[in-house]
């Protein structure tokens, strides 16, 4: 069982439904990294707006009693960045996530998940947003 788990998030209500449904799985016990990646081609006000909800995610998922924090780095590619932050904090899961409203080119579960899964060296496990209820 996974008790330290890495969800990475780029500041969508997403990472939010897949953080309160892992812990409904795993337990309350589970300690919870929201990862963000900064990448080179990230404008700004993009890193700006995203660190502003994933701070207030991290905020929200607390009040829920979620043992979450935030880790944020800088990396030449989502991939990288996301298996660093799982080496560096020694997760036992990294939990990912795919919206099929998103736009294709903006869905982590194509190259993203592929090239995380053949990195890392912990489970990587995809949730379909659209299969868990909104209020997870």
């Amino acid at each position: 069982m996974a008790k330290k788990v890495l969800v990475p998030a780029d500041g969508t209500t997403a990472a939010r439904q897949v953080m309160r449904t892992i812990i409904r799985d795993l337990g309350k016990e589970t300690e919870m990294i929201v990862g963000f990646v900064q990448t080179p081609e990230m404008s700004h006000d993009d890193r700006i707006n995203a660190t502003t909800h994933l701070i207030d995610q991290v905020g929200r998922a607390r009040s829920d009693d979620i043992n979450c924090r935030l880790v944020r780095n800088k990396h030449d590619t989502v991939p990288e960045g996301i298996c660093a932050i799982a080496r560096q904090e020694q997760v036992d899961m990294i939990a990912m996530y795919t919206d099929p409203n998103r736009p294709a080119s903006e869905r982590p579960e194509g190259p993203f998940a592929e090239k995380v899964k053949q990195m890392a060296s912990c489970e990587v496990r995809i949730f379909d947003i659209s299969q868990i209820p909104a209020s997870a």
